[in-house]
C-alpha cells in the first residue's frame, strides 16, 4: 500500500459563528487590511491571496516569499542623520504626478497638530533645527526642503500677536 505524504485531519468545530458574526469579523479584517495597504505594509496581491486564495476565506495573512527578508522601509524614503550634520532626505512623491486620492496624501488633524508642536519646540530651542527637520522628514514623510519651509527661515522665532489699537474687544452683557 503506498504511503500518502500530505494529509491532515480537520475536526468539526464545537460551535460555529453566525452569519452576522462572520460579517463583523470580515469587516474588522477588511479595515485592518485597508490600514496595512494604505501604509504599504502589505501588497494587494498578498491580501487577496491570503483572504481568498484557499478553499475558504482566511484571516491569516501570508507574506510574499520575496518580501519576507526585505526591510519594509523603501530605500528612497530613508533619511541619513548624523550629529551636527545636514539632514539628507530623498524627495518624496506626496502631491506628485499620478496622485488621485487626496485623503491618502493629506495629513489629518492630529498629524497637523503634531507637526505644529515640532515647529514650536524647535522655535523655543528645545530641539535643534536639524533634529526638527529629521523628525518632520521621518514622521511626516516630507522632504528636507518642505521641512525647511515649514520651520521658517533660519533663526525664526514666532511671536504672539498683540491686538492693535484699532482692534478692541468689547464685552456686552446679554439682555
Amino acid at each position: 500500500m503506498p504511503k500518502i505524504k500530505n494529509w491532515s485531519v480537520k475536526p468539526r468545530p464545537l460551535w460555529q459563528l453566525t452569519e452576522k458574526e462572520k460579517s463583523e469579523t470580515r469587516k474588522i479584517q477588511a479595515d485592518t487590511d485597508a490600514v496595512y495597504l494604505d501604509r504599504q505594509v502589505l501588497k494587494s496581491t498578498e491580501v487577496r491571496s491570503s483572504r481568498f486564495g484557499g478553499d475558504t476565506y482566511s484571516s491569516e495573512t501570508v507574506l510574499s516569499a520575496e518580501d519576507s527578508s526585505v526591510d519594509p522601509v523603501n530605500p528612497a524614503d530613508q533619511v541619513n542623520v548624523t550629529p551636527n550634520a545636514n539632514v539628507t532626505v530623498s524627495p518624496t512623491t506626496v502631491g506628485g504626478e499620478g496622485t488621485s486620492d487626496i485623503q491618502k496624501e493629506a495629513m489629518n488633524g492630529a498629524q497637523i497638530s503634531s507637526l505644529v508642536d515640532v515647529v514650536k519646540t524647535a522655535a523655543r530651542g528645545e530641539i535643534s533645527r536639524e533634529s526638527a527637520r529629521a523628525v518632520i522628514a521621518l514622521a511626516f514623510q516630507l522632504s528636507a526642503k518642505d521641512a525647511d519651509t515649514i520651520l521658517g527661515p533660519e533663526g525664526f522665532v514666532p511671536t504672539k500677536s498683540q491686538p492693535s489699537d484699532n482692534q478692541t474687544t468689547e464685552v456686552k452683557p446679554i439682555t
